[in-house]
């Protein structure tokens, strides 16, 4: 047997060197090749994300109660830290927002694997490791198609047995769930001023891209265009209590003037219970269909019409405890930016006696026992 040589002292010193200024490497193998990849994953354990279709948000309230005020909105993809339950509500904090969602319309741990598995639901989460390898496909087996840098922040569009289908510049690619955390600190729940902002920027023009209530382009200065594009409420409803908006190329000024003419034609509606009508509409019903923004003006007359309300059409949607909008501001803001057309069209069609609901009173998202129209049950 040979003698091992000594180590220098110069060796040592530069052994140590290269040590420290080598990346690490990280996928489910670590820096270790004898480990073998996780096929689990609890990158959302104690985290939660919004289980409702797309489009649709849930309402966060101050506390596990229906009657207590609105003080954000969680929109499908975005991360929360889940605080606590409380009487079938679950307690989160997400972005600038705290408070409490109906835990039916959340899922947490596992549950947010098996939505993203069916590659029907994407969201975010952020990279751990120094240097995070991404392959070609769910395993060690497949080759390295390039990495990510710790803290990079990572769209999951899928999940498979431990790993995450990401998009890696065009190229589908996979990362192990080792090395990821849930959340990247920029889709998050939604103030209703942050909402309203977002909303108020779509109307002007603004785009968003991919659907992630982020504003990924601002129109020119000069540009007349509009576009209203927002989402509906998936909430803990009562009664009518959903809050949405809507999608439209067209502007609410020249449109709110138009349906004024026209509804003084074929009511006795003044103009601004014409915009008191269809701006509700916008916030209760916006994203839906025609059909739908109708049916939500139609709850409003229908009730109007009735001796158990007021005889009024904002008597009715200023009452306590009934129109969430009325009482969050998000109505007062939309009245005070303007509405697209089609609130507009629905309200004077509600006006005139349209009634796709059938003499219904109330309204809350989601399905239920009643008439569903759209994302809306009506009873």
């Amino acid at each position: 047997m040979k003698a091992a040589k000594p180590i220098t002292a110069a060796a040592a010193a530069l052994a140590i060197t290269a040590a420290s200024v080598c990346p690490i490497y990280a996928d489910a193998d670590s820096v270790q090749d004898s480990l073998t990849a996780s096929t689990t994953s609890d990158v959302y354990s104690g985290f939660a994300v919004a289980n409702v279709e797309d489009e649709s948000y849930c309402n966060v309230r101050s506390d596990a109660d229906i009657n207590s005020d609105i003080v954000g909105v969680f929109y499908p993809g975005s991360v929360a830290e889940v605080i606590g339950e409380k009487d079938g509500w679950t307690e989160i904090t997400s972005g600038n927002v705290s408070g409490y969602v109906r835990s039916d319309l959340l899922a947490t741990g596992s549950d947010v694997d098996t939505l993203l598995s069916s590659e029907n639901y994407t969201s975010y989460a952020m990279v751990t490791a120094p240097v995070l390898n991404v392959r070609s496909g769910a395993g060690l087996d497949n080759d390295i198609i390039g990495q990510y840098s710790e803290d990079e922040k990572l769209h999951l569009l899928g999940y498979q047995d431990g790993w995450y289908k990401v998009d890696y510049d065009g190229e589908t690619g996979y990362v192990s769930a080792d090395w990821l955390k849930a959340g990247d600190d920029t889709h998050c729940a939604l103030t209703p001023d942050e909402y309203q902002e977002y909303l108020s920027a779509i109307a002007e023009g603004a785009q968003d891209t991919d659907g992630d209530m982020i504003i990924d382009s601002y129109p020119s200065s000069d540009d007349t265009s509009a576009a209203a594009a927002t989402t509906a409420s998936a909430d803990d409803s009562s009664a009518a209590d959903s809050s949405t908006a809507a999608q439209s190329a067209d502007t609410g000024s020249t449109a709110a003037a138009q349906a004024s003419t026209d509804a003084s034609a074929a009511t006795s509606v003044s103009s601004s219970d014409l915009d008191l009508l269809a701006s509700i509409i916008y916030c209760e019903a916006g994203n839906q269909t025609y059909e739908g923004q109708v049916a939500v003006g139609a709850v409003v007359m229908n009730r109007v019409k009735s001796v158990s309300y007021p005889n009024s059409i904002s008597g009715v949607i200023y009452q306590s405890g009934q129109f969430t909008p009325a009482s969050s501001g998000v109505l007062a803001r939309a009245l005070a930016n303007g509405v697209p057309a089609s609130c507009y069209s629905a309200a004077q069609d509600a006006l005139n006696g349209s009634d796709p609901t059938g003499g219904l009173y109330h309204f809350h998202a989601g399905q239920g026992s009643g008439k569903v129209i759209d994302g809306q049950t009506f009873y």
